[in-house]
């Protein structure tokens, strides 16, 4: 039985050799090509999706926040001469990435206080002081305005307009400004240099400057 088996599976074989493949249909081949350009393309559009090491990890609602502060601070930095580095990382910390109530509806990007000296819109919020290494609630009023313009505008004629910001300007180390602007009496946080830095490195902004 062995052997019949086994002649069966030779003549098998051998009838196996002498057929002959039939082309394939037409319709069948331009299917084939079809689904071939769709996955082709799908697998060129995930690829293009995918994240490169420009995004900083970031999504593209922040890479567009970080790209239009860039902008504006470059072009206002020949008439005011504050780093755009240290200016994009302020706004990225004292707004939440544009987020605040104050940012999002008022355009203060910075939390720039309603003092004496201001005379133009303004909003009282609830906000948070670092007082003695604790975190204390309290209402103040912040400057407000009607635009990302007139808001970053009023960043520079807050910081220029300041005797105790003066030695901000020019500054050509990211580093060094920071700690300044801290000492000047920016921020009440222990740590907001350090914050200031942090973003600054990790997100690459003295591309900007």
């Amino acid at each position: 039985s062995s052997k019949n088996f086994l002649k069966q599976c030779v003549s098998y074989n051998m009838r196996r050799k002498r057929l002959k493949l039939r082309p394939l249909p037409k319709i069948i081949i331009l299917v084939v090509v079809i689904v071939t350009f769709i996955i082709c393309g799908i697998s060129a559009c995930l690829k293009d999706n995918q994240p490169s090491e420009q995004t900083y990890g970031l999504d593209r609602k922040q890479l567009d926040f970080i790209e239009k502060l860039g902008e504006a601070s470059q072009k206002n930095y020949s008439k005011y001469g504050i780093l755009p580095s240290m200016t994009i990382a302020q706004a990225i910390l004292e707004s939440g990435w544009g987020k605040s109530e104050l940012s999002a509806l008022y355009y203060n990007f910075f939390g720039m206080r309603a003092d004496s000296s201001y005379t133009g819109k303004s909003v009282v919020l609830r906000t948070g002081e670092e007082i003695d290494g604790v975190m204390i609630k309290m209402d103040g009023e912040f400057r407000a305005y009607d635009s990302f313009e007139e808001g970053i505008e009023g960043y520079y004629q807050f910081i220029t307009g300041y005797e105790r910001y003066s030695n901000l300007i020019w500054k050509k180390d990211y580093r060094t400004a920071c700690y300044k602007i801290k000492e000047d009496g920016w921020a009440t946080a222990s740590n907001y240099s350090e914050c200031l830095i942090d973003i600054i490195e990790s997100y690459n902004l003295t591309r900007f400057d």
